[in-house]
């Protein structure tokens, strides 16, 4: 009877600690790094990296940072 109230609460505080995270990741403005990602990619290679949409957070089994509307500078010999 003990390891059940034991189980139930590690099992309740697990679930609550996975809701916490999402919220505060949910709500978290990735677009603020869109200039430092910018300049690291210019210093990096020399060439101009265009952010034009939002950067979001997608949760789901393999969590991703999605980027939409991105362009990369043309090397100079290239075409």
């Amino acid at each position: 009877m003990r390891w059940e109230w034991v189980l139930a609460i590690v099992a309740g505080l697990m679930i609550a600690l996975f809701v916490t995270v999402y919220v505060i990741l949910s709500g978290y403005d990735f677009n603020r790094f869109k200039p430092q990602i910018a300049q690291t990619v210019r210093d990096a290679t020399g060439r101009e990296l265009t952010i034009g949409g939002d950067i979001r957070l997608q949760i789901g089994l393999t969590p991703a940072l999605v980027v939409e509307n991105v362009s990369f500078q043309n090397a100079p010999w290239g075409s």
